[in-house]
């Protein structure tokens, strides 16, 4: 008979060891959000891969014009050349534009020393870039070579503004990526 009593003494332990193990477990599973799933199903997002495009340019040498009527000409020397009211003066330079990537729009701007986009050099002087040979939906992935034309003009109702000083090396041309909505 002892032999019975110890028997089923042990098959009591045994169980009662797995009844705490469960509920150790069970606990453990309720700690984080107090129900977790008995069921579960997954399926993959499709076949193949994705990946991001990108947007790299090279700005050529830009080229000055003074364009004001009746004084048309190159300007070789920009650093000598004082504007006065009414002068409008145009840079132009090819950008080879690499776009890869699906609905890429592009804006172009002109950003100033603090890196932000400007409409103007002083209150009396606007400052303005467009892009020939850009499609109206954006650029197509591959090489793209653009005009770029910056125009300068100087107010010509202007009474002020003598003798300022406007760093261009401190503006750039800035092609910026837009969502295709806007």
């Amino acid at each position: 008979m002892n032999a019975t009593t110890t028997s089923t003494t042990t098959t009591h332990r045994g169980a009662v060891k797995g009844a705490v193990a469960a509920a150790a477990g069970v606990a453990v599973l309720l700690g984080g959000m107090g129900t977790f799933a008995l069921w579960n199903a997954e399926g993959a997002l499709g076949e193949g891969s994705l990946q991001t495009g990108s947007l790299t340019a090279d700005f050529g040498d830009i080229t000055w014009n003074d364009v004001t009527p009746g004084h048309e000409n190159l300007i070789e020397d920009l650093d000598g050349f004082q504007m006065v009211p009414g002068d409008v003066i145009v840079g132009t330079s090819t950008i080879a534009v690499v776009a890869e990537g699906e609905n890429l729009v592009v804006v172009p701007q002109v950003v100033g020393p603090a890196g932000l986009p400007i409409d103007s050099l002083s209150e009396s002087i606007t400052v303005d870039v467009t892009l020939d040979g850009v499609p109206a939906d954006g650029f197509r992935p591959g090489t793209t070579s653009v005009d770029a034309t910056v125009t300068i003009a100087f107010d010509e109702s202007a009474t002020g503004e003598m003798g300022l000083g406007f760093d261009l090396g401190a503006t750039s041309i800035n092609l910026q990526q837009v969502a295709p909505s806007a």
